[in-house]
């Protein structure tokens, strides 16, 4: 999968300014963005968007977390590729349930979220 303008990304965050952040690497490396500010918003666009290839989502948000966000979004999309993202990293290893996909620590490297992306993108 190389052309990256047809593959489409959402990317769900509770904290505005890392939702743009994480937007604007992504849209500046070739990929349609499409982002939800918490899990219900992230339900809906899926919902929406059949195209969306994968799901980069923040974990520790209040109602549906990007856990319980992820294991939703699979029972409808098995296919949908999932990452990670948090700034609690050692709270969330603890924590039982299913791991759809890596976890980046916050602050991620923009090149870390590129290369994430693309290895997920190309599996």
């Amino acid at each position: 999968m190389s052309d990256r303008a047809s593959l489409t990304i959402l990317v769900v965050d509770d904290e505005e300014g890392m939702l743009k952040v994480a937007a604007t690497i992504l849209q500046r490396a070739g990929y349609r963005v499409l982002t939800a500010r918490d899990g219900p918003e992230g339900i809906t666009a899926l919902r929406q968007n059949p195209a969306i290839a994968l799901l980069f989502t923040d974990i520790k948000m209040p109602g549906i977390d990007g856990f319980m966000l992820a294991d939703m979004a699979k029972v409808r999309r098995p296919d949908l590729k999932v990452l990670y993202a948090t700034g609690f990293a050692d709270e969330v290893s603890t924590r039982p349930g299913v791991r759809h996909g890596k976890i980046l620590e916050k602050p991620y490297d923009p090149q870390q979220l590129r290369e994430e992306v693309r290895l997920l993108l190309n599996a």
